[in-house]
């Protein structure tokens, strides 16, 4: 852990903006490793050995409530709809807004591995990584990367964590789809893990000298096709093929360079470890809850 320095208690403070899924698995991480962790949710909830506040930060009058002065702010909000309105109000208005109240050396912000476009140019070797300029081809790209540039331009350090696709326990989409039937399509797909996530947001926060983006996903791409099929068939209770026999591919595949080069190691490396210990908790059986 990084002594970031700032307040008279010797363990550095951390707000986190948007105690979802990932916000709270982030402040049980962040309190091990020896943050005071102040979690703030629009609704009442509870984080162990945490604050939390209950806020509506679209209030100015709720801004006013927060912290003014922490060592690292953590912005990991959720819009309530899927509309360019609806992203922008959560992503570029609420952390622009927040800045304006609360003064940090540090801030995260959690984005999405949509700032890069489907068919934008990669490195020579056919990878898109950390450190080529992101090209969003979509909407919410679009807002996340000017959310980004946005409140860089507030912040004194500002860390963007762009996370691929999201999985864990009770997010269910691509298990129902294998259920169903569904075949999908031979395109690039990345995930990662929500305890990995989580993970690598933490080693931004203890991180000496943070990067200013960091792609936050497991390191193995994977054929939509090929992930359907394998889930299909741990449904069925066969194994799950270690070789993608899919060879025509389209898309991007994202390497998340600057977590490899650091020896970060994922506890959930590709979807065939992550989902065979899903598999409890996806089933329908009574002993399924218990693997929560």
């Amino acid at each position: 852990m990084v002594d970031l320095g700032v307040g008279e208690s010797s363990a550095p403070h951390a707000l986190i903006l948007g105690c979802g899924d990932l916000g709270s698995r982030a402040a049980g991480l962040l309190r091990v490793d020896g943050f005071r962790v102040t979690g703030v949710r629009r609704r009442s909830f509870a984080l162990p050995g945490c604050q939390t506040m209950a806020l509506d930060l679209a209030n100015p009058d709720a801004l006013r409530c927060l912290p003014p002065a922490v060592d690292l702010v953590v912005v990991a909000l959720t819009p309530a709809l899927r509309t360019p309105d609806a992203y922008r109000a959560c992503y570029v208005d609420l952390p622009a807004a927040a800045a304006r109240y609360v003064n940090a050396p540090r801030w995260i912000f959690v984005s999405s591995t949509a700032v890069y476009g489907e068919q934008q140019s990669a490195a020579e070797d056919g990878w898109i990584d950390d450190f080529i300029d992101a090209q969003p081809s979509r909407f919410n790209g679009e807002i996340l990367l000017e959310a980004e540039h946005s409140l860089r331009s507030q912040v004194s350090h500002l860390t963007a964590l762009r996370c691929s696709g999201l999985y864990g326990p009770g997010r269910r989409m691509l298990w129902d789809r294998a259920r169903r039937g569904e075949f999908g399509e031979p395109r690039w797909t990345h995930r990662i893990h929500i305890d990995d996530a989580a993970r690598a947001l933490c080693w931004c926060a203890g991180h000496a000298d943070p990067p200013a983006q960091v792609i936050a996903t497991d390191p193995c791409p994977a054929l939509e096709c090929d992930v359907l099929r394998d889930l299909a068939a741990l449904q069925r209770g066969e194994p799950i093929s270690d070789v993608n026999l899919s060879v025509r591919a389209s898309g991007r595949r994202l390497r998340p360079r600057i977590l490899l080069d650091a020896g970060f190691e994922w506890h959930y490396p590709s979807y065939r470890e992550g989902y065979r210990a899903l598999f409890s908790v996806f089933s329908d059986s009574p002993q399924a809850p218990l693997a929560l």
